[in-house]
């Protein structure tokens, strides 16, 4: 088993929030618990490229 804690400052589950991704507030939640401003970090998404 993996010590999450070790390795994450702060984490957001699906009960911490109402609203889901891609809805941005798990996000401004996370922010939250790490004390930071939307203009303080950088978000990155990695996607799957969908081939037709």
């Amino acid at each position: 088993m993996i010590d999450e804690d070790k390795y994450m400052k702060a984490k957001v589950l699906a009960e911490d929030t109402d609203k889901h991704k891609p809805n941005r507030a798990p996000l401004l939640e996370c922010l939250k618990k790490l004390k930071l401003q939307p203009d303080e970090v950088i978000y990155i998404i990695s996607f799957k490229e969908c081939s037709h």
